[in-house]
Parts: C-alpha cells; structure tokens; sequence
C-alpha cells in the first residue's frame, strides 16, 4: 500500500465516528490509488482477512479495526501499516498513516467509472470541489433556515396583532357589558315606567290581587260563620270561596309573566338596544357620561391614559414611603450605630479564628500531599524496578532477534484488585496474528506454579491466589516457527496500588 502527502486533507475531516468501519469496508471492491498505473485491488472480509490483488497477482493478508485509538491495521507477511480513517464519501476512503500527514486512497470499484484519478492534482481537485460543493450546501441551508425564520417571526407578529385586535375587542365588550349593566341598575324604574306593556302587566296583577283579597275573606268569613253555627251559609261559602281563590291563584298569577318580561328587557339592554343612550355623546342634547368612546382608537387611548396615572400615582407612593423609610432610617441610626459596631467587631474575630482553622486545616492537607506524593514516587520506581528486571529477564530468555521482535508486539496487561481475602488479577494479552504453535500462560508465585495451555493468540485469564509470595512472574509463551518467545510481567503486593 502506497501513501502520499497531500495538505488538503488537513484542513478538514469528514469521517463520521458513528460510521461503522466493518460496514464501510466490507463486501466492496477498493481500488487502492497510485501514480505508476498499476490495478492494485482490495477486498475486505468480515471474518479479518483481506485479499490483495496486483494487476491479478494475489496476496493474502489480515485486517483489524482498534477502537482504542480508532484504527485499521493491515497486515501482510512481510509488513504491517496502521492506518486511521480521515475520509469517506461514499466514493473515496483517505486512511492517515499513524504518527505522519501521509494518505492512503481507496476508491469504491463500483464509482471507478465515474471516478478513477490518475495523479495527486485530480485527488486535490477532487477534495477541492468536494469542500467547496459543501460549502455552497451549508450557506444554501443556512439560508433556507433564515428564510424559515423570517417566516415564523413574520406569522408570530401577525398572531400577536390579530391576538391584540382580539383582545382589544373582547376589552371593548367587556366594557359595553358593563356601562350596560350599570345602566339598567340605574335606570329600571325609568325604562319600565316608560314600556306600556309593562304597566299593563301590572295593572292586571292589581286586579288579581284584589280578586284574591275578596275570595280570601269570603273563605275565612265562612269558617267563622261554621264556627258561630250558622252551618248552611258557612259550609256554601267557604268551598266556593277557596276553589275560586285557588283556581285564581294557579292559573292568573301575573307575578311569572311580569319577572319574565323584566328580565327580557334587562336583556334588550345588556344586547345593546338602548347602546344610543349609553354611549353616544350629546344625545338629544344630553351629555350623559365622560366614559362614553367613539370607537375603539378612543378606548385605547383612555386606557393608556388611565394607565398612565396609575403609574403616576404609584410612582408618588412609591416616593413617599421611600422618603418616610429615609427619615426612619436616620431616626434609627443613632440607636443602633453602638449594635452595628458590636455586631462588626464579633464578626471579625469570627473571621480571624476562621482564617486561622482554614490555615491549619491547609497546612495539614500539605504535609499529606506531600506524604502521598513521597508514597506515588516509591511506587512508581517500584514498578519501573519491576518493568526493567522482567524485560532482563525477557531478553534472557528470548534466543534470537526474531523472538526479541515478536515479543515487543506482544500486549500482556495485568489488572489487579483484592476481592474479599484472596488475591485476584486478570491477564489480558494480545498476539499478532501469525500462526503459532502453542500458547501457554505461566505463573510463579514463589514455589507454586500455574499452567494455562492450548491458549488464543486474544485472550484473558482470571487468576485467584491466596496470598503473593515475594515477587510474581506472569509468563506467556509462545512457540513461533519452533521458536520460544517469552512475555514476562512482574508484580508484588502494591502493585494496585501503584
């Protein structure tokens, strides 16, 4: 795979960390770009081999994605390249060689058609025109979303006038309801004095009254004429008397019809049929209120004004009770400058011993940092100590170069913690991917040994003692084209704690 150094690329990135790179690689065809007119070809698999083809010569090889440090590594047999993703539309994959500002390009052998660059001037003129279309898109989008705003502000500013016209109007009802209402308490007695029909109501609940009156003293004069023992007079007039008056009193009782009529005409007013006596200015010569309007411009600049001085006179309050509470004020000053003083002194002894707890509460955090800063350096050159004597021992072990070269690729990590009584870590280790022979996993913990054989190339172990003897070498061997390679780690009792 060859790389090449290309500028542009630095000034953005365009690969998505929410991509998927398994699903970005595989079951696709990559061209891989270069500049000697070679069809050099890759196709990912998603068990982690890759097939590499050049100009139809084939090539066997490995691939794996690292989510720690977000990379692909690609390995072949006689070299490996770690490479980061830095690109991807759909079209062209840049990968970023790790640790330089050099690019490998991969282009999608379906687009190659439309798309298939011969030298690094098409790659530049290709992320060039890439940016700037993006560009041209995020000031399209930008300017779309102005213009959507435009709209939103323009149909808020019309909802608030038509909410306002509204309120206005429902004010303005609100108002006509009430100087109605105002109206008929004041003016009943006029308004039914004047309705013809009204006083023929009561002119007919006079007569029925009367007829009442008599039909009730014809009942009670024959009780007593029953009661005195004139039998016969008494028991006629007494029934005629009192069906008469009941029959009188169920079916003509005006007292109904006359409430109901006053309450039509209390609602012909509240409806506004008398609205020219209300509120029209000078009618027929009379000025009946100064709160009459004659439209709703009229209203609302009453309401400002009455507004106005309420502020006005809110405002006069307002400097008065602050005037009064300024002469309080000073009336009070005399008396309590003597509290105030007190008061002042006892809060600064306060302070003062506060300040002097503070110190000695800080100096006493010092001297333990210090401590704890003494304990880390111990520590760290404890496990310095430890990493130094297990590479000697590595190195010793290790036969040849080739064994000293695998070794360094080999990631062997413990991670350790006490659980209840026993000690207990976890090894994790990661292999190259070559074929080996054997993997076994070694621990000497003083004269005890434990064995872990027939093991992955990735994998981890779970490893539980009774208590750390001195110094524990944690050994993985590996047995590579009858070669021994040994990865030593050394730990004792701090070492989780360092």
């Amino acid at each position: 795979m060859k790389t090449y150094l290309l500028d542009i690329l630095n000034r953005y990135n365009r690969f998505s960390e929410n991509l998927d790179v398994k699903t970005v690689l595989c079951n696709k065809s990559w061209l891989i770009f270069n500049d000697t007119g070679d069809k050099e070809l890759y196709i990912f698999q998603e068990n982690g081999s890759l097939i590499a083809s050049v100009n139809g010569n084939v090539f066997n090889g490995n691939w794996q994605y690292i989510s720690a440090n977000k990379s692909i590594i690609i390995s072949f047999k006689e070299k490996s390249y770690m490479l980061h993703p830095s690109f991807f539309d759909k079209t062209i994959f840049a990968l970023q060689q790790d640790g330089t500002n050099r690019y490998a390009f991969m282009i999608d052998e379906k687009q190659s058609q439309f798309f298939q660059p011969k030298s690094l001037t098409e790659l530049n003129s290709y992320f060039g025109d890439t940016e700037r279309k993006r560009i041209e898109e995020e000031q399209h989008r930008k300017k779309l979303w102005a213009e959507q705003q435009k709209e939103i502000e323009q149909r808020r500013i019309e909802k608030e006038h038509r909410e306002r016209i509204k309120k206005q109007e429902e004010e303005v009802q609100q108002y006509k309801n009430r100087k109605r209402l105002d109206y008929w308490e004041q003016n009943q007695n006029s308004i039914l004095q004047e309705d013809s029909f009204y006083q023929e109501l009561c002119s007919s609940k006079k007569k029925w009254e009367q007829r009442e009156v008599i039909f009730i003293i014809g009942t009670l004069i024959g009780f007593f004429l029953i009661n005195i023992g004139i039998f016969s007079w008494g028991i006629i007039l007494m029934p005629v008397c009192g069906s008469l008056f009941i029959m009188t009193f169920l079916l003509y009782y005006p007292y109904t019809e006359i409430r109901e009529y006053k309450e039509k005409i209390k609602q012909n007013v509240l409806n506004g049929d008398f609205d020219n006596y209300i509120f029209e200015r000078n009618h027929q010569g009379i000025n009946l209120t100064e709160d009459t309007f004659e439209n709703i411009d009229d209203f609302e600049a009453r309401i400002k004004k009455t507004k106005q001085e309420a502020e006005k006179i809110k405002k006069e309050r307002d400097k008065n009770k602050k005037e009064e509470e300024w002469k309080d004020y000073l009336r009070q000053r005399e008396k309590k400058d003597f509290e105030r003083i007190e008061k002042h002194r006892i809060e600064r002894e306060q302070k003062e011993k506060e300040l002097k707890r503070l110190k000695e509460e800080e100096n006493l955090k010092k001297g333990k940092e210090v401590k704890k800063i003494e304990e880390l350096s111990k520590k760290d050159e404890r496990r310095k100590w430890l990493k130094e004597e297990a590479y000697n021992i590595q190195c010793k072990l290790n036969s040849n170069n080739d064994a000293r070269e695998l070794a360094k690729q080999i990631s062997l990590e413990v991670k350790f913690h006490n659980a209840q009584s026993n000690w207990r870590f976890k090894v994790n280790w990661t292999c190259p991917n070559k074929a080996y022979k054997e993997i076994s996993l070694v621990i000497n913990n003083g004269s005890d040994v434990l064995l872990y054989e027939h093991l992955a190339f990735i994998g981890c172990q779970t490893i539980e003692l009774e208590e750390i003897k001195s110094l524990v070498r944690i050994t993985l061997r590996i047995v590579w084209l009858d070669i021994p390679v040994y990865k030593i780690i050394l730990i004792d009792k701090e070492y989780e704690s360092i």
